[in-house]
């Protein structure tokens, strides 16, 4: 059983470092440990965060994703990509993904970025227009079939 103080200490730590954002369980506990808190330590605190709802994976992917999706325009395959690196488990990021991407049409999306991105390459050739185009909607993280569908509508032969 840690000790009070050290008990202490790291639920205040824990709770300064959820102030900026969300976090996820996997985030939590490498915060935690670089801190260099015993793993016991950092199990109860962790467990103490969800108990109150502090940490909540299934809350953090639906708002990190539809940030993602919302601001940065991200496709399913980017978005899967961030919230693997989050530390979140498969089955919950492809029920986050379904959700997601029920409300937002991902060919949507793909056509809102393209149209932003076009007039910076507006001074090239066709050919050149569609490299940059696709390439920039794999980065992305949209299908091919969607790159390829985007690219014809946007910048016909």
């Amino acid at each position: 059983m840690p000790d009070d103080d050290v008990l202490k200490q790291a639920r205040n730590r824990a709770l300064r470092y959820l102030t900026y954002r969300d976090r996820t369980e996997h985030e939590m506990r490498s915060y935690l440990a670089g801190k260099e808190f015993d793993a016991p330590t950092v199990d109860l605190v962790v467990d103490y965060l969800k108990r109150l709802g502090y940490v909540d994976d299934a809350r953090f992917a639906l708002q990190w994703g539809r940030y993602r999706i919302e601001t940065k325009q991200f496709g399913r395959f980017r978005l899967k990509q961030d919230l693997r690196l989050k530390g979140l488990g498969d089955a919950l990021i492809e029920e986050t993904l379904r959700q997601l991407y029920g409300e937002h049409d991902e060919k949507e999306l793909a056509r809102d970025a393209a149209v932003r991105k076009l007039p910076k390459w507006k001074n090239l050739d066709k050919s050149k227009q569609r490299q940059r185009l696709a390439g920039f909607l794999q980065r992305k993280g949209f299908s091919s079939e969607t790159v390829f569908d985007t690219v014809e509508r946007l910048i016909p032969y």
